[in-house]
């Protein structure tokens, strides 16, 4: 019986440590995502849903001629508009007015998508017919975002050519440990990037701390 249990013990404490290593194997590539030479141009600029400061660089990448198109994510939550404290607006609404008020023409914005309401949304909404005549993508996101996101978009769109881009200021924050913000994001983005292995499409069920 003891032996048995030792056994199991020792198979427990494999498991345990092959987990470990995968779990800090993950965060290392989360932290330190592949940067790319981007092209001269492209047929899109897709800017995620997530956080704001994407829809502002995105409107730069536009106005310094990287594409002449934006597909917007629609995403409906109601949050907060920062621009107006008062008030709640659905997510893309406050990216469209960003786009807007950083001289992206509104008739070159296109939202794509019903109500996306995480990664594996977005990519599927451009996995749409409508869309087949965009091959070459600029994905818009955060630094921490890009692993994970590369993930999804490569099954889901496995025939285009995609580059991911993200703030040049977020590119500085190596120490990613000595941040709260980044030891949170990292560890966020390793939950779901090991359940994405798992499991596929399970952002939906990650839908509370996304």
């Amino acid at each position: 019986m003891k032996f048995k249990i030792d056994k199991l013990l020792a198979i427990v404490g494999i498991i345990a440590i092959l987990i470990t290593f995968q779990t800090i194997y993950l965060m290392i590539q989360i932290a330190n995502p592949i940067q790319v030479k981007l092209a001269p141009n492209y047929d899109a600029i897709i800017i995620l849903s997530g956080n704001p400061a994407r829809a502002e660089f995105g409107s730069k990448l536009f106005i310094d001629g990287k594409s002449k198109k934006v597909l917007l994510s629609k995403e409906k939550k109601l949050v907060r508009n920062y621009l107006e404290s008062d008030t709640k607006q659905m997510t893309y609404e406050i990216y469209f007015q960003i786009l807007i008020k950083n001289k992206v023409p509104k008739d070159l914005i296109n939202l794509f998508g019903n109500d996306n309401r995480s990664t594996f949304d977005e990519a599927l909404s451009l996995s749409a017919t409508p869309y087949d005549n965009l091959n070459n993508l600029l994905v818009v996101t955060d630094k921490y975002h890009v692993y994970r996101a590369n993930l999804i978009f490569k099954k889901l769109l496995p025939e285009k050519s995609i580059d991911f881009i993200f703030p040049v200021a977020a590119a500085n924050n190596n120490k990613w440990w000595k941040n709260k913000y980044s030891i949170q994001s990292i560890s966020s983005e390793t939950f779901k990037t090991m359940f994405f292995y798992t499991f596929g499409n399970f952002d939906n069920y990650l839908l509370f701390i996304d």
